[in-house]
């Protein structure tokens, strides 16, 4: 095999390995821990015990959607001037 055959990362010192995720892959990861530790010690059978874990992965994602859509930062509120002509309301016509 040719070494330019090999598609995995490499570091710097040749190693082959995964990429980082950093402090964001640990912040997942706490908040993942957490919420299940929470769901499974409010659990009253094994089987809300188990939607409690899965409920632990999702969470994270929940909650930063509920933060945008507290803060409005949807699409439909980006500046008419950013967005193509073509989706803004009386912009056919624009160049």
């Amino acid at each position: 095999m040719a070494k330019g055959d090999d598609s995995s990362s490499h570091d710097s010192q040749g190693r082959k390995g995964v990429k980082d995720n950093g402090l964001l892959g640990v912040i997942h990861g706490m908040a993942f821990i957490g919420g299940a530790v929470y769901y499974i010690q409010h659990a009253d059978t094994i089987w809300t015990g188990v939607l409690g874990v899965i409920k632990a992965l999702f969470w994270p994602g929940v909650l930063m959607f509920k933060i945008l859509e507290l803060l409005k930062m949807s699409l439909d509120s980006s500046p008419s001037h950013l967005a193509p002509a073509s989706i803004v309301p009386g912009g056919a016509g624009r160049v």
